[in-house]
């Protein structure tokens, strides 16, 4: 299969009046953002969709 595009998230923003940092920002919000981002680019059967990694 070839590649056909990419998507790149940068996640900027304070939290508690602190820049984003990984000691401040949990993964299971990227988890969150991920799994609407695969709902936007592809509907429909799981089974019948592209490779998204």
């Amino acid at each position: 299969m070839d590649n056909t595009g990419f998507i790149e998230i940068r996640i900027k923003g304070s939290k508690d009046n602190m820049e984003l940092a990984p000691e401040n920002f949990d993964i299971r919000d990227i988890i969150s953002v991920l799994e609407k981002a695969e709902k936007l680019l592809v509907s429909g059967e799981k089974k019948d969709r592209p490779v998204i990694s």
